[in-house]
């Protein structure tokens, strides 16, 4: 297990709870609009993992972690990303966290 030297979480729904609205909204005339086109309630499988996954760092938690061996980040059960310093060009700070860049 590596050493975690920061880490940080930011979470769209719960910094933004006014976008809850639009996003139900979008879920709302996507899966109406899937269902005119296919009306079985099994074809709205497809809408609801292509939106869900489409808007994720909006929905899920995002966790950024800083260790020796790199930066991790993920984005609920979507995304797992590594980063190793190795391949780090360039990292700045900013208002919203740290931007590393290969």
């Amino acid at each position: 297990m590596e050493a975690t030297l920061i880490s940080w979480r930011r979470h769209g729904l719960v910094e933004k709870p006014e976008l809850v609205v639009l996003a139900a909204a979008g879920y709302g005339l996507a899966l109406a609009f899937w269902y005119w086109i296919f009306p079985h309630p099994l074809a709205l499988f497809v809408p609801t993992i292509a939106l869900t996954s489409a808007i994720a760092e909006y929905l899920f938690p995002r966790e950024f972690r800083l260790t020796e061996q790199g930066v991790h980040a993920s984005c609920g059960p979507f995304q797992k990303l590594f980063l190793a310093w190795d391949d780090v060009k360039r990292a700045t700070h900013g208002p919203d966290g740290v931007f590393v860049s290969p």
